[in-house]
């Protein structure tokens, strides 16, 4: 009697195999607002906000679009911005320290072993052979 009320009860209910599939999004979004709002200090939170999707999609897409994490392209985007100011910058009126941290580098030992790494060079080289 048991074994008929389970089967009936079983067979009432329709269970239905979902399958479950990743939301798609469009990378080239995503690297349109990071190009947009690179000097943003919390960027990645405020874009998942944004976009309405979680941190794991967009680091996600992001990587399989681009072969980078969207950090990895931020800090690109930033060092590139900061040494066309160093060789256009005039060393007597600005410092280093300043035009870093105007582009969200708060710790200036990262900021040099980073640059460092990019150009081959310290950020102070670049800004003494500045115009």
């Amino acid at each position: 009697m048991e074994k008929q009320i389970l089967k009936q009860l079983f067979d009432a209910i329709d269970i239905r195999k979902t399958e479950t599939t990743r939301k798609k999004f469009d990378a080239s979004l995503i690297k349109r607002k990071l190009n947009e709002y690179y000097r943003d200090d919390v960027l990645l939170e405020n874009l998942t906000k944004e976009l309405k999707i979680s941190k794991r999609l967009l680091f996600q897409t992001f990587k399989d679009y681009y072969g980078v994490t969207p950090n990895q392209y931020l800090l690109s985007l930033r060092l590139n911005e900061i040494h066309k100011v160093l060789q256009k910058a005039n060393n007597n009126e600005v410092t280093i320290s300043e035009i870093a941290s105007k582009y969200g580098f708060k710790h200036m030992s990262y900021f040099t072993r980073t640059y460092k790494n990019m150009y081959n060079k310290l950020p102070s080289e670049t800004l003494k052979s500045a115009l």
